[in-house]
């Protein structure tokens, strides 16, 4: 009886350290913040999620933002190198050379922080996530950054890419459309991003249509009882966005028959 006294002890004292180190890193992170220093930020919440720990909301934004910070501003550095290099390939070969390499490195860590967040979401958060908008709002974040990864890809790696958002996009939707009502903003968030996928980079202009089509469909004909007026709020005017893209998608197609 004393043995299993103690056992139970120290399982409450591991328990409590695992609590007392997360915070800690939390609060590192907070910091890290306020100097302006992402990629630690992105360090100090990679290490309270391999503790084991289930982030809050407060602490799911935190991390989502802190990736948006060092992943965004190499991904749009991406895309005006790209613009360089292809420029340079025509007017100076060794200039151009220069600019690739140069590409290849920021490819490499693209690669870097996409790999590792998605292993730490895989591994970590994923599994941890005790409730379904907590869930769905990683497997929505997974989907998103292996879009953005296939982006900068080309060829073959760049089909392959795309095949593994298409893979993170079902699965998330899947999970969205079972546990959140239509009119809820994970799930609304989730299919805009979804629908700009299949038109941007699968180049599948009528399924992103239906997607979208069916978004706003589901969302006037759901309960809105189940959520609060902030989120109704939010969801209505991600609906706006949605119609928005459409709208542009649409006459962007009257364009090509002009």
């Amino acid at each position: 009886r004393g043995s299993i006294y103690k056992m139970e002890l120290t399982r409450s004292k591991a328990k409590e350290t695992l609590s007392d180190a997360a915070k800690d890193c939390i609060f590192e992170a907070e910091i890290a913040a306020k100097a302006g220093i992402y990629d630690d930020v992105l360090l100090s919440l990679n290490k309270a999620a391999k503790l084991g720990v289930e982030f809050g909301e407060r602490e799911r934004h935190f991390f989502s933002e802190a990736y948006k910070k060092v992943l965004g501003k190499r991904l749009a550095a991406h895309q005006v190198i790209l613009e360089l290099e292809n420029k340079q390939t025509e007017i100076n070969e060794h200039k151009a050379q220069k600019i690739k390499e140069y590409r290849e490195r920021l490819d490499g860590s693209i690669r870097k922080f996409c790999t590792e967040l998605i292993t730490i979401l895989d591994d970590h958060l994923v599994p941890n996530a005790t409730k379904c908008g907590a869930k769905i709002f990683y497997l929505k974040m997974k989907a998103d950054y292996c879009r953005f990864w296939a982006e900068t890809k080309r060829d073959k790696d760049r089909q392959d890419m795309i095949e593994k958002t298409q893979n993170a996009y079902t699965e998330a939707m899947k999970q969205a459309y079972s546990s959140l009502g239509a009119n809820h903003p994970t799930r609304m968030a989730l299919v805009l991003n979804y629908a700009i996928f299949l038109f941007e980079v699968v180049e599948d202009k009528e399924k992103a249509c239906r997607v979208a089509d069916k978004a706003h469909d589901d969302f006037f004909g759901s309960q809105t009882s189940s959520i609060s007026l902030k989120e109704i709020k939010e969801a209505e005017l991600i609906l706006q966005l949605l119609k928005q893209h459409v709208a542009m998608w649409e006459y962007d197609e009257d364009d090509e028959f002009e």
